[in-house]
């Protein structure tokens, strides 16, 4: 998607809303009037930042690209501002790497010198071809350039196009009756498809351009999870099984290492026994069971929406009466978004059970902080209500036995070994992981929460 937005600032409100009405994947933007420094600050919603172009000596002007968060697309952001001059050649460029596919959004301001435009544009066409000579090429932008008009300055330049076996896909208007706005590329009429959108943010229409590939996703691919189910009567099981276990064999190994080995190999064995895990498929876009963003946008807004690209139209013709009607609603429908935002955060946290919770995870939405839920370690599964362990999982036990063990005397633990001392440590080590398995975190005579701090023997369910 292309939008010459003319502002990026005052306008980052009715970009998420047009944006949510028309998805897509890359979002490039002409004339974002930032500077280096604010360039990171104005992202569409659900949006991350991936190339732009800024001018450092005039105002105005500069190109972005955005990729939608989550999308599970693979890029690469190039590197291309040795080629920029500024008002004259502005662009920002992406690679799709499983696509082989180059997106580059490019910007002429239109009082420039259009054969210094072409000469500079012709120079990236041959770096490129040398360096993607296998891949497609996609100019999206406002290039100024009226490919309809029959002059020598647009046969030259379509000339140059056709010499790189590149071509204007676009001739209907995108600025009053003028085609400015193009999709210059390699990709064939089978390949892709595209088409023009009033989004009624500028007086420049927006351009979409689709992809036709298998390859690529059209739905967010499903990811595994191995996690362990721990159920009253497997602990029970579990502990059953370690209280039978023979544990003399682990003392008279001939070496720390052996012991250890020995130890974890039973454990891990009876574990996977009495506990075994099971697959739990999950989107890719963020945490299982992760509470959604409350939606903002209503059908009054739709409506309103509706009226101004109406109005938008008729404002088209030159009627001074229609312009006004226009700005007016315009305002207002400005307003009205800042409402509904207000309103929905309002209720958002109204309604829930921890007001102080809400704000702030509102704020941290704002910010695309994606931090899991307060309860994500413990979740249910299915019908059975099965307990998930998160990776680090501890509870809070009793281990005085095992501090009484260790200050005991009559515990000797003396062999041929030099190392009695490290031996004893690891031995130590070892009981104390079996007092915190056979400590039963469900029973109501222990703890049931979680401390969310690494127990010391770190046996994690990755480990298992």
């Amino acid at each position: 998607m292309h939008l010459n937005v003319q502002s990026i600032k005052n306008k980052i409100d009715e970009i998420d809303m047009f944006l949510s009405s028309n998805p897509c994947h890359v979002f490039c933007v002409n004339e974002h009037w930032l500077s280096p420094a604010e360039i990171a600050l104005y992202t569409p919603e659900g949006f991350e930042l991936v190339s732009s172009y800024c001018r450092t000596k005039s105002s105005h002007g500069g190109v972005a690209i955005f990729i939608k968060r989550n999308s599970n697309i693979e890029y690469v952001a190039q590197k291309v501002d040795h080629f920029c001059k500024e008002q004259l050649f502005e662009i920002a460029a992406l690679l799709l790497p499983k696509l082989k596919l180059v997106i580059i959004s490019i910007y002429r301001t239109p009082s420039s010198d259009i054969h210094q435009f072409i000469d500079q544009m012709e120079t990236l066409n041959k770096d490129l071809l040398v360096k993607y000579r296998h891949h497609k090429i996609a100019y999206i932008g406002d290039i100024n350039i009226d490919i309809r008009l029959k002059t020598p300055t647009v046969t030259h330049f379509q000339n140059m196009l056709r010499s790189n076996n590149l071509y204007c896909m676009n001739n209907k208007p995108t600025r009053l009756d003028a085609c400015l706005d193009n999709i210059i590329s390699n990709l064939t009429k089978d390949e892709c498809q595209y088409g023009v959108i009033n989004p009624v943010l500028s007086d420049h229409d927006s351009l979409w351009l689709m992809i036709n590939c298998e390859n690529y996703p059209t739905q967010q691919p499903e990811h595994i999870k191995r996690i362990r189910l721990l159920y009253p009567d497997n602990i029970t099981k579990l502990r059953q099984k370690l209280s039978e276990v023979e544990w003399d064999r682990v003392y008279n190994c001939n070496s720390n290492g052996n012991a250890f080995n020995l130890f974890m190999n039973i454990l891990t064995s009876l574990v996977q026994n009495c506990c075994p895990q099971i697959i739990k498929k999950m989107k890719t876009d963020g945490a299982p069971n992760r509470k959604k963003k409350h939606n903002w946008f209503t059908p009054e807004l739709h409506d309103l929406r509706n009226t101004l690209i109406a109005l938008h139209k008729m404002a088209k013709t030159g009627n001074l009466e229609s312009k006004q009607r226009y700005k007016e609603a315009r305002k207002n429908y400005r307003t009205e978004i800042q409402m509904a935002k207000q309103r929905a955060n309002d209720a958002f946290i109204e309604n829930s059970s921890n007001k102080c919770k809400a704000a702030w995870q509102n704020a941290d939405y704002q910010t695309k902080m994606e931090e899991q839920d307060e309860n994500n370690s413990i979740v249910e599964v299915g019908d059975e209500e099965s307990i998930i362990i998160s990776d680090v999982y501890a509870v809070e036990v009793n281990i005085g036995t095992y501090n009484e063990m260790k200050e005991d005397d009559d515990w000797n633990l003396s062999t041929d070994d030099d190392d009695d001392d490290i031996r004893r440590d690891v031995l130590f080590g070892m009981i104390q992981l079996l007092f915190v398995i056979l400590s039963d975190p469900l029973s109501p005579q222990s703890p049931t929460h979680t401390c969310f701090r690494p127990d010391l023997t770190a046996y994690s369910n990755d480990s298992l």
